[in-house]
């Protein structure tokens, strides 16, 4: 794909975690009495994407 050249490490940095905390969360909800990592893995998702949606926020005025 030749429009991912443009992509920031900082992105793909997030994505892989975002990708790595649903695995958990999902991991969480299918293997019994680990509902608590199903929790974190939620919590983490939602940080992660508050913070990624704070930092695009930032830079977009820079260009």
């Amino acid at each position: 794909m030749a429009g991912n050249s443009q992509r920031s490490p900082l992105l793909t940095v997030v994505l892989v975690l975002l990708v790595a905390w649903l695995v958990l969360a999902v991991l969480g909800l299918l293997i019994k009495g680990l509902f608590v990592l199903f929790v974190v893995g939620v919590v983490l998702v939602v940080a992660t994407l508050g913070w990624g949606a704070f930092k695009a926020g930032r830079n977009s005025g820079r260009r």
